[in-house]
């Protein structure tokens, strides 16, 4: 990640409270215990969500996520515009540097698992 961009992101305080589940490339404020991959499974990376979202549909996601995709484990957090605009400046500035080729995001792959014994049958 480039320097100026990785100050941006540690500058943007809304990001912060994105980034106590989420992980940022592989930037991640909190670290994942051994012990619990799992519960970290269903918080995307943001810079690929950043990378592969409308900016629009992004804030309006944050803005109330259950209202925009029912049943999505990430809580309303309350936002206000202030914080909103803040994080819209930064998806911009990181779409920019991923057009740039300043930014790569990763894309690891998920593994499945086949389900065996009576769990695989129909």
């Amino acid at each position: 990640m480039p320097a100026p961009l990785g100050r941006e992101i540690a500058a943007t305080g809304s990001m912060g409270i994105c980034l106590g589940c989420h992980g940022f490339g592989d930037y991640r404020q909190v670290p994942i215990p051994a012990d619990e991959p799992a519960a970290y499974a269903f918080a995307p990376d943001l810079l690929l969500a950043m990378e592969k979202l409308e900016t629009n549909y992004f804030i309006n996601y944050l803005r109330d996520p259950p209202y925009l995709q029912p049943g999505s484990r990430m809580p309303k957090l309350a936002l206000n515009k202030q914080q909103l605009e803040e994080l819209r400046e930064l998806v911009l500035t990181v779409k920019e540097a991923i057009a740039a080729g300043q930014l790569q995001p990763v894309h690891n792959y998920y593994r499945m698992q086949k389900r065996t014994g009576e769990a695989a049958k129909p």
